[in-house]
């Protein structure tokens, strides 16, 4: 029991940290304009990823931190917070585990 609460707390100290991080865009990353969608690509690590209208607009507010591009979704989309957050954090989670993006 007591190893199990420990963990909870783990992910909530990192969930909380992540959710204070500014992010950057990783050195080196190449963009590609299709109007429809943004390709990213990470020539050295062999990645590419597209993002839609949505992911564009964060892409191109980087550097910023996670709250700040949950408040862009909400004024741009007119969403409520805590979907945008979680539209936010799925994105963040995807560019991060590919190394498109790191914490500042």
């Amino acid at each position: 029991m007591l190893g199990q609460c420990q963990g909870q707390l783990t992910n909530l100290a990192r969930n909380f940290a992540r959710l204070n991080a500014v992010w950057n865009a990783a050195p080196d990353i190449l963009t590609t304009d299709l109007q429809d969608e943004l390709i990213l690509m990470d020539a050295a690590g062999g990645v590419m990823f597209s993002l839609n209208a949505t992911g564009r607009l964060l892409w191109h507010s980087l550097p910023a931190s996670t709250e700040a591009l949950v408040q862009r979704l909400v004024e741009q989309y007119d969403l409520a917070p805590q979907d945008a957050l979680s539209d936010v954090q799925y994105l963040l989670g995807e560019l991060e585990q590919r190394g498109l993006i790191r914490p500042v």
